[in-house]
């Protein structure tokens, strides 16, 4: 109802969530956003999309629709998968003439840190027993499903053959989500057919901005609204 009856907002955030996983990654990406020093000064309207829960598709279709009309600007969260609707918010902030934000994470050891505590602390609180092994398994699920067909020591490890040690696991979950992201960037860059779009009212290209650090999301956000 809240964001149904504002009159204005300031940024969109498109995203997909199913798993628990998801819903913390994103909630905790919007409270850094709103903290961080070159935008909390602005008072700004976001959208979290882990506050707005709609039963039916009809009225959460129309809710998201009005919300990128109002929104100046969208940040389209890079995330395991894309999806129709997470893409089609993308292409129409686009199509209206507004600049897209895509933030796909640069992996660094303190973002590996970050994501790999996610996933214990969601272990802990809703896979009681899994270990640490079966944790970064679990994170290579994720972040390279094929793994279990094209790595041959990924494959022994599951079906029992030759275990490797968390140390290998962790190495090979690490390079799988770094590799993730990376390739998510290029696509959003260089080859994703929704990424550049036709302003429907003035005709002009519009692409979409790919940032890798949150700082630079920040800046590019703050430079937008300010008209800097």
């Amino acid at each position: 109802n809240v964001y149904l009856t504002s009159d204005h907002l300031d940024v969109y955030i498109a995203t997909s969530m199913r798993e628990r996983h998801e819903f913390m990654f994103v909630s905790d990406f919007i409270s850094k956003f709103e903290a961080n020093s070159l935008v909390s000064q602005l008072k700004l309207r976001v959208f979290d999309p882990t506050q707005a829960y709609c039963q039916s598709r009809i009225d959460k279709g129309l809710a998201e629709a009005l919300m990128l009309k109002r929104a100046a600007c969208t940040i389209y969260l890079a995330q395991e998968s894309d999806t129709l609707g997470k893409d089609s918010e993308l292409a129409s902030t686009l199509a209206q003439g507004k600049p897209v934000i895509a933030f796909v994470p640069e992996m660094d050891q303190k973002f590996w840190e970050y994501l790999y505590s996610t996933f214990r602390d969601l272990a802990a609180n809703g896979h009681e027993g899994e270990s640490e092994g079966e944790t970064l398994v679990r994170i290579l699920k994720i972040y390279r499903p094929d793994a279990a067909w094209i790595d041959g020591e990924i494959r022994d490890h599951i079906s029992g053959r030759q275990r490797l040690d968390e140390s290998r696991l962790k190495e090979k979950a690490q390079k799988a989500v770094e590799d993730h992201y990376n390739r998510r960037a290029k696509v959003l860059k260089d080859d994703h057919p929704l990424g550049l779009q036709t302003n429907l009212n003035t005709g002009v290209a519009n692409g979409v901005l790919v940032a890798r650090r949150f700082e630079d999301c920040a800046r590019l956000v703050r430079g937008i609204l300010l008209n800097e």
